[in-house]
């Protein structure tokens, strides 16, 4: 079966024998270079697609706790800033290629 890495002690819900059950839909807070689901926001006015980014960078809000992230997009050259933390989620099917753990990378 399909191996799911996820952001935490909280990614999936393990079962009793070990094996992993459906994932759960992870939040923030995220940290640079973390690999995440950017939602997309297209309603009347405004045409942000998203897809699988990177964080490239983490803004905190003084007045609220709020975070924004800047990102760069996996399969697009195409980066975004202040992408508000409600429209992030972890990218839990990503594996590094670096930490495959078969070793053929």
């Amino acid at each position: 079966p399909p191996t799911t890495r996820g952001h935490g002690k909280n990614a999936a819900n393990n079962t009793s024998d070990g094996q992993c059950s459906q994932p759960r839909w992870q939040k923030g807070p995220f940290e640079t270079g973390d690999i995440v689901f950017v939602r997309d926001r297209t309603w009347p006015g405004r045409n942000d697609p998203g897809g699988v980014a990177r964080i490239l960078n983490v803004h905190h809000s003084d007045e609220d706790g709020t975070k924004k992230y800047d990102v760069k997009y996996v399969i697009e050259s195409r980066k975004e800033k202040g992408v508000k933390e409600r429209y992030v989620s972890l990218h839990s099917d990503y594996i590094s290629p670096t930490k495959n753990e078969s070793g053929l990378f």
